[in-house]
């Protein structure tokens, strides 16, 4: 037994004494090191650490946490605790079936802790002098880029048998560049390439070369992009647009806690509060399949174990068109009449464990993108965003296109200039005819609870083939 599994043992002995219905006892330690470099200059390095105790217990459904560097503190404040009277959130809390006993690594073939501070800098530096130097006919005025690694350790014990110990490294690289040529300019911003893993994960992205990709397909944009044509059969959203889609308007409001209303006040609300979601299940088109799964090795939000301490499994929120499950927890799953499928997670010690997605994405099918277009005799596909929006509600969505081009007799061709998507959930799901098997993932920091917990995912999907919706110019 290691000494933070001894050291929650005894604070859960000590809590069991004073009589609660389940108790759950979580050491979590996380590294963080980032750094930014801004037109060729290091303008931040940040380095932290923390670590620490945090403890949940529950009375009569009402849930209680404590969280401290301290495990001693905690047991000074269990000393003086005395449970409320109170409604409670749930109608129960506590013991599950599919609980978690053993650990898990992601395994760093480099480790992030071998390779300097100094390195790092040095490697990023260079990648962005080559990508400057790339010869175009527009002007870069700003390139930054930003590099972010993390370490996250957790033990978790609980009274009803959980115990688990898992350590997973992660990578993440944003990048920002504003370009201008005449009296056109964009402002691109990524957040794309993320992984669990160790330095090795930088490396296989190969960065240079994806950078300098970008820099000329945004330079072809801005010098060659056409009007946003006024009438077309079909639209298709590439798989980063069909990520956001997912994580936005599929993950967030299938939360239960969202749906149950306790998050309406913070980070917002969901379109199935109310809904009977066991008799009225329709939502999409037949084509349409859209999952939570933590169990994808080396994605940024992986997981074997939420921090329930309940076994994680690839979740259904969407099947075949018609909704399949919520995301639950220990809580929430008891007033839908199931069982928690292990969707808990928090930022660190100090954060109330809440539903979190981990890797969102609609599922992919066998046929290619060739053939998912080849009978499209006017559209426009849509490949990366400048910039989306979506309502509270999750209902109401916006996307402005940065790399798009127009279909024509199933066969891409020019550029098109910022075509703006709008349209609600409902019918972008329900106007899906095709999706292809190009399935891709990007890296994204997930924000809720209240104060805000950041966790890492993926988001993603195939290329989306919608038919029957319009597109708008910028500005219309």
């Amino acid at each position: 037994m290691s000494a933070n599994v001894e050291d929650l043992d005894w604070l859960l002995k000590y809590a069991e004494k004073r009589g609660f219905d389940y108790i759950e006892a979580r050491h979590h330690a996380l590294k963080i090191q980032d750094f930014n470099i801004l037109n060729g200059l290091t303008t931040s390095v940040n380095q932290s650490e923390s670590a620490g105790f945090s403890l949940r217990v529950v009375k009569d459904n009402i849930i209680y946490f404590f969280s401290s560097p301290s495990k001693e503190k905690i047991k000074e404040d269990l000393e003086y605790f005395h449970p409320l009277s109170a409604r409670p959130w749930s109608n129960s809390f506590g013991k599950v079936e599919d609980i978690f006993v053993g650990e898990y690594k992601v395994t760093q073939k480099t480790p992030l802790d071998l390779v300097s501070l100094g390195e790092k800098i040095k490697f990023m530096k260079n990648v962005m002098k080559d990508v400057e130097g790339i010869k175009i006919s527009s002007k870069i005025l700003s390139f930054e880029l930003i590099y972010i690694e993390l370490f996250e350790k957790k033990d978790i014990i609980t009274s009803d048998g959980a115990s688990v110990h898992s350590e997973i490294p992660r990578v993440w690289n944003m990048y920002s560049i504003v370009m201008r040529e005449g009296d056109r300019s964009i402002n691109a911003f990524s957040d794309e390439l993320g992984s669990a893993g160790g330095y090795e994960v930088l490396n296989s992205w190969n960065l240079q070369e994806y950078l300098s990709e970008k820099v000329k397909s945004f330079n072809e944009v801005i010098a060659k992009a056409k009007a946003t044509p006024s009438s077309i059969s079909d639209i298709v959203l590439s798989g980063q647009i069909a990520g956001i889609i997912a994580h936005e308007s599929a993950g967030h409001p299938f939360e239960a806690d969202r749906v149950l209303g306790r998050e309406g006040a913070q980070a917002g609300m969901s379109y199935l509060t109310g809904r009977d979601i066991k008799s009225d299940r329709h939502f999409a088109s037949e084509s349409v399949s859209v999952v939570d799964d933590p169990t994808l090795p080396y994605s940024m939000g992986f997981f074997l174990s939420d921090d329930e301490g309940v076994r994680a499994r690839r979740k259904f929120l969407i099947k075949d068109g018609m909704i399949s499950e919520l995301l639950y927890d220990r809580s929430t799953s008891s007033s839908f009449g199931v069982k928690s499928n292990g969707s808990v997670r928090t930022s660190d010690f100090t954060a109330e464990p809440i539903i979190r997605m981990s890797n969102t994405f609609f599922l992919p099918s066998s046929i290619t993108f060739d053939e998912m277009i080849e009978d499209i005799r006017e559209g426009v596909f849509i490949k990366s965003f400048m910039e989306w929006n979506i309502d509270d509600l999750r209902w109401s969505q916006r996307y402005v296109g940065l790399e798009a081009y127009e279909i024509k007799q199933g066969e891409l061709g020019s550029p098109v200039l910022f075509p703006v998507f709008e349209a609600n959930t409902g019918q972008i799901y329900n106007s899906i005819v095709a999706v292809d098997n190009n399935l891709s993932f990007y890296a994204g920091m997930c924000g809720k609870g209240e104060p805000s917990q950041g966790v890492p995912v993926w988001m993603g999907g195939p290329d989306l083939r919608l038919r029957g919706l319009s597109l708008k110019k910028l500005g219309d």
